[in-house]
């Protein structure tokens, strides 16, 4: 039986989380209207242009994934070398 200071926890828990995602999703729509004003991108010989949340998008996404390259790189390693003793 599940005791009702259990459930009760578990309720104010998602209900936490489901506060702080709508808080965050909520930055994130102000953040994208706030800066919708397009800038130009020259690299080497290629323009473009783009608006500057969609810049700032990809940059994080790039690094995020450059991040989780490194640590799954990492655990790799550590897996070899474990396996080898």
């Amino acid at each position: 039986m599940i005791e009702p200071t259990t459930v009760a926890t578990s309720r104010r828990s998602a209900q936490i989380k489901s506060g702080l995602v709508l808080f965050l999703l909520l930055n994130v729509v102000v953040f994208t209207l706030q800066n919708t004003e397009s800038i130009a991108v020259v690299y080497l010989w290629m323009q473009f242009s783009m608006p500057r949340a969609l810049i700032l998008f990809l940059f994080f996404v790039a690094g995020f994934l450059s991040g989780l390259a490194v640590c799954n790189w990492k655990i790799l390693i550590k897996r070899k070398v474990s396996s080898e003793l």
